[in-house]
């Protein structure tokens, strides 16, 4: 049977940032829910797929959503130990990376994708291709354009293109990106006379962490010095 594509479930690595900023619990907190968050991709791989995700999907669950979404054939394979990086782990792994070399080999210009174009992705599609095989990345920007993937994934970088994407798209609230403490404080200030709050969000958070929503009503702290102590990446 011919494989049409290969997805990677590689959520936890957009978190690779925000969770070095972490302490160590809360940290192994967040890259468990990410893995957890990976049964969802079963919907974006596709028919004719191979979905890799951290640890084993539950195999009646899998069952029954690719029978759902009507699919003709769909597996999935996972490292035996996976830490941060899905994509890490599939290299550490040699079993499992001697089936995706193989896929690959036997269904050439098979489509390799991830659900992040993250630099541990890269490392993983730079090692593949150092072996000769022939497969397609239709979803990772080409080379001299990989850091778009990091920019545009960031807060600041997302608000900043907002401008250009046409006034069909909705406009943003203001909203302003600090690089300190005091602009950060100094911004607070002002949101709390001209408005009911204000929400801070740390550049690269994802799914709630590093976001701290802050409401006029009620606050007991006038001065707003220690309402950022315990955002990460602040």
């Amino acid at each position: 049977m011919k494989i049409d594509r290969i997805f990677v479930a590689n959520l936890a690595e957009t978190a690779d940032f925000l969770v070095k900023l972490m302490g160590r619990k809360q940290g192994e907190n967040e890259i468990f829910e990410d893995h957890a968050l990976s049964d969802r991709f079963i919907a974006s791989s596709g028919d004719n797929s191979i979905l890799i995700t951290p640890f084993p999907l539950d195999k009646q669950y899998f069952k029954d959503i690719a029978t759902l979404l009507g699919y003709k054939y769909i597996a999935n394979l996972s490292p035996k130990k996976t830490n941060g990086s899905t994509c890490l782990a599939i290299l550490k792994d040699k079993k499992l990376l001697k089936k995706v070399i193989d896929l690959i080999r036997k269904n050439p210009r098979i489509s390799l994708i991830a659900y992040a174009a993250t630099p541990q992705f890269v490392e993983l599609v730079s090692y593949l291709k150092s072996k000769s095989l022939i497969f397609e990345t239709p979803e990772m920007p080409v080379k001299e354009s990989r850091w778009t993937s990091l920019f545009f994934d960031s807060k600041a970088g997302f608000r900043q293109s907002v401008p250009y994407l046409g006034k069909e798209f909705p406009p943003m609230p203001m909203g302003f990106v600090c690089r300190k403490r005091s602009d950060i404080i100094g911004w607070a200030r002002y949101f709390m006379k001209k408005s009911g709050g204000f929400v801070l969000k740390t550049d690269h958070g994802l799914a709630g962490a590093g976001v701290r929503i802050v409401r006029k009503k009620g606050y007991q702290n006038p001065n707003l010095e220690g309402f950022c102590n315990d955002i990460p990446g602040r």
